[in-house]
């Protein structure tokens, strides 16, 4: 029986669901989501069914009902043998695989255009050829002419004869174009089969490397010695794979190519009974066999193939036949590899149907929809063309205004000065700069600052010849972020305040004495999260000796360009400081990656420890109690979010209970109500429950708008968040005082304008003020990020001159990333003790650096607990009535 309303065939038995779960996912995967083809094979028995088709050959009819809609329009490209239900000529090898590239040809989504058979066909043409030279060169040179009127057959073959309908000017143009062609298409079709996997099939097949396309192909030719049923399917069924694998590359003058979005399907039954369904089933083992080889031999990616097959063929495949359907899904899924060796036997339903497969089957009646372009193809070939042709005419009219690299211009029309490349979007400049200019793409914001730097690296240059000069990299993400507010949240601007106010210190420091060493800043842009750290890193290392580049600080952000960066500066020994807090998974990428900013795992104990002590959480009384229950926010493919999140719960378990849920939440993705809704749900199942907040700052923004909206709750909720929360966003946005039922705390590495413990505090906090204090209207001061760009650059300009002390004026950035590593750096920073060297070894980030949770009220903010190391004899190891602070 069937299910009413979903395919013919399909049985609502257990476990159907998932087969065509699996089914349907492979079907429509993306392209660039693929790892490999896949063949599902449904075993059955080897007589034939005594009035009708056996359970394989149903299940098959389904999924062939699966993929056309209900006005017969194909959803997939699709091809079934035998053709339309009918038996196939099973007596003629090559018009099986005939019959296979028509229905590939006609059944397709109207949307996807007809994809090209280029090497099916010159395949095909191989080896349905009939050559009569005998010798060996004079067959291959038939088969080259072959082959090109297989290709041109409209061309002439001789000298134009008089009374042609041409004039006699244009028939030898003709003539004369084919008397070139010839060899030049004969050569450019074999050098494209020798690059692919021909040349891969002729070594196996042959036992020796090949060099020319024509002589193996020879040999598949009528009487040549590969022309075998095995060889044909393996060179025919190779030649479509490929074929159908090349469909699925984009072109930007192809509005089809963008649209085949879904793989292939080939639905092959092999049929059972007398000699001429023998004939016919063993057209469809050969392919078989030839397309497990392919498979297994080349990465094709574009089919899916369901056959049913007797005994024989499984035995003949090696396929272990089992009766479970899941097993199913897990072959079509290919876990264990590109092709399991598993072969499924369906069987008849028997008993009542699987509610689950029933519910299943009817909500998905049809492969789902399909990911794509919506314009129709033929409009968005019109817009395609258009575009072409205005970008074109752009970049020839405006040359060099256009700012484009064209090789009609010299380099002084170069679109980026020399260090820089353009952005793989064209957006802005990539690289290195001494800032004497902004970055292109990057925000006026940066201006006054550039000028700063600017101007101290004209003085730095200026110092006497007593003075050593040497060069700390800047690196960070400059392009990402337009408005003022987009760049104090990302953190870069601020760092630069403190680096830039921290360089005109040393400044000073070094004109009083000839032995502090001059330093001068290089601003490296990696782009917009850190997309192309890599090739900027490298650009470091290419000019760190021309440079005298002895470090590089920044590094603020848990991406793959920062470790890609990281992992080529180390090799360089290039010493690296990092500024803001990052995974804790980026301390172990290179021995050369220090941190300023306390690791996760510490902030994530400070958190823990101040909600198991302190009543923080405000319930619907009003009454405030210790928090019993923990809801964590975090984004799963940010590894410093998931990092911090996992910290948290790991030690909320160990210190608090286990009445925690994470809940994830994407930037780019997910609903924040459904993510309000599951947070007051926690929070009425326990009033005492706190959400810690590890995602990005902004987005807790707007989750406040959405969690203010459901009446369960009575907007009252309390939230700690991690340090992405600054405090210049709560200035600028107030929350507290938008929603008065919050109660809103956070972390912070350092809240200067609050506290400044040291000397070294109060110096950073008066410059700060005296440079900036009219333009922090955000409270951009009480942020940690630009003490900790302040503290990054005095650590590594300190090892600079301890490595001029100990080396005298030669010295080089190995003996900084020496004196890193040493017990002789121990400084006193803005944001507590500066020396990565405790215990008797190296550490990667400074024992018990300090941490705060600031009370966020309407009014300003308040420090609620204070730990760590900060300096001049001031070591915290006790915050509220006594409680313990966490230790390194």
């Amino acid at each position: 029986m069937s299910v009413p309303g979903s395919e013919p065939g399909v049985p609502p038995v257990a476990g159907v669901e998932g087969l065509l779960a699996g089914f349907d996912a492979l079907v429509v995967e993306p392209p660039r989501r693929r790892r490999h083809a896949a063949l599902l094979l449904l075993a059955r028995e080897d007589s034939v069914v005594p009035g009708g088709s056996s359970p394989a050959e149903r299940l098959l009819d389904g999924l062939r009902a699966r993929c056309v809609d209900s006005e017969h329009r194909a959803l997939a490209p699709l091809t079934s043998w035998p053709p339309d239900g009918r038996s196939g000529d099973g007596g003629e090898q090559v018009r099986f695989y005939e019959e296979l590239v028509e229905g590939l040809r006609n059944t397709r989504p109207p949307d996807g255009g007809t994809p090209r058979f280029r090497d099916y066909e010159l395949m095909r043409t191989v080896v349905e050829a009939h050559l009569t030279p005998s010798g060996g060169e004079a067959r291959a040179a038939a088969l080259r002419a072959l082959v090109h009127r297989a290709r041109y057959p409209a061309r002439p073959s001789g000298p134009p004869a008089p009374g042609d309908v041409l004039p006699w000017f244009g028939q030898l143009a003709l003539w004369a174009w084919s008397v070139v062609a010839q060899p030049v298409s004969s050569r450019l079709i074999g050098r494209r089969m020798m690059r692919g996997w021909f040349a891969h099939w002729a070594k196996t097949a042959l036992g020796a490397t090949q060099r020319d396309f024509y002589q193996p192909a020879v040999q598949l030719t009528a009487g040549g010695r590969l022309h075998t049923p095995e060889h044909v399917d393996a060179v025919l069924t190779r030649a479509l794979l490929a074929d159908l694998d090349r469909a699925f590359g984009r072109r930007w003058l192809s509005a089809w190519r963008r649209r085949r979005t879904t793989r292939y399907v080939l639905l092959l039954a092999e049929p059972a009974g007398g000699r001429r369904a023998r004939a016919e089933g063993q057209r469809v083992r050969g392919f078989l066999a030839a397309y497990v080889a392919a498979v297994q031999q080349h990465r094709t990616t574009g089919t899916v193939v369901v056959a049913v097959g007797g005994e024989e063929t499984c035995a003949a495949l090696g396929y272990e036949v089992v009766a479970d359907l899941s097993e199913a899904a897990e072959a079509l899924r290919g876990e264990g590899g590109p092709l399991v060796g598993r072969a499924v036997r369906p069987t008849a339903p028997a008993g009542e149907p699987s509610p689950t497969a029933v519910r299943w089957l009817r909500e998905h009646p049809k492969l789902p929809d399909r990911a794509g372009p919506r314009r129709p193809p033929a409009r968005a070939a019109a817009v395609q063309w258009a575009a072409t042709g205005t970008a074109l005419a752009a970049l020839y009219a405006g040359a060099g205004t256009a700012g484009l690299p064209l090789p009609m211009f010299d380099d002084s029309d170069r679109p980026c000065p020399d260090g820089q490349f353009l952005a793989a979007d064209r957006h802005g400049c990539l690289g290195l700069s001494d800032a004497s200019s902004r970055f292109a793409g990057s925000s006026e914001q940066y201006d006054d600052l550039l000028k700063i730097i600017h101007e101290t690296n004209r003085e730095v240059a200026e110092l006497g010849p007593e003075h050593e000069v040497r060069t700390v990299v800047v690196m960070q993400p400059f392009t990402a972020g337009s408005t003022f507010s987009e760049l104090v949240e990302g953190g870069v601007l601020p760092e630069l305040r403190g680096i830039a106010l921290q360089q005109r210190q040393l400044l000073r420091e070094t004109a009083n004495s000839a032995r502090k060493v001059g330093i001068r800043l290089l601003l490296a842009n990696a782009g917009p999260r850190f997309d192309e750290g890599g090739k900027v890193a490298r650009l470091v290392v290419e000019r760190a000796n021309r440079e005298n580049i002895v470090g590089v600080i920044g590094l603020g952000q848990s991406r793959p360009g920062t470790k890609e960066a990281i992992r080529e500066l180390g090799a360089a020994s290039i010493p690296m400081v990092g500024t803001s807090a990052t995974a804790d998974s980026m301390l172990e990428i290179s021995p050369q990656y220090y941190q300023i900013a306390p690791a996760n795992r510490r902030e994530a104990q400070a958190a823990v420890t101040f909600l198991k002590h302190q009543r923080f959480v405000r319930t619907e009384s009003g009454d405030r109690e210790r928090a019993e229950a923990a809801v964590v926010v975090y984004d799963p493919a940010d590894p410093y979010s998931l990092n911090l999140a996992t910290g948290f719960r790991d030690e909320f378990r160990r210190q608090i209970g286990d009445r925690i849920t994470a809940v994830e939440h994407a930037p780019d993705g997910g609903s924040l109500n459904d993510l309000a809704r599951q947070v007051c749900a926690a929070i009425v199942q326990q009033p005492a429950t706190v959400v810690f907040w590890a995602a990005r700052a902004r987005e807790m923004l707007a989750f406040l708008d959405d969690f203010t909206d459901i009446p369960e709750c009575h907007d009252r909720v309390t939230v700690l968040g991690g340090d992405d929360l600054t405090n210049s966003l709560i200035r600028e946005e107030n929350p507290v005082a938008t929603y008065p039922a919050l109660t809103l705390h956070h972390m912070a590495h350092a809240v200067p304008g609050i506290d400044a413990p040291t000397k070294e505090a109060e110096t950073y906090v008066r410059l700060y003020r005296a440079e900036f204090g009219e333009d922090d209207t955000v409270d951009i001061l009480n942020d940690g990020h630009p003490a900790l760009g302040w503290d990054a650059l005095k650590v590594l300009a300190h090892a600079v001159n301890i490595a001029r002390d100990s080396g005298g004026t030669i010295f080089h950035r190995t003996a900084v990333a020496s004196t890193l590593r040493g017990n002789k750096n121990n400084i006193q920073g803005a944001t507590g003790v500066l020396d990565f060297y405790a215990g008797g070894r190296t550490v990667r980030v400074p024992v018990d650096k300090p941490i705060y949770v600031v009370d966020d009220r309407s009014d300003g903010p308040r420090i609620a607990l204070k730990c760590g190391n900060f300096g001049n004899r001031i070591k915290i190891t006790e915050w509220g009535d006594g409680y313990p602070c966490p230790r390194d």
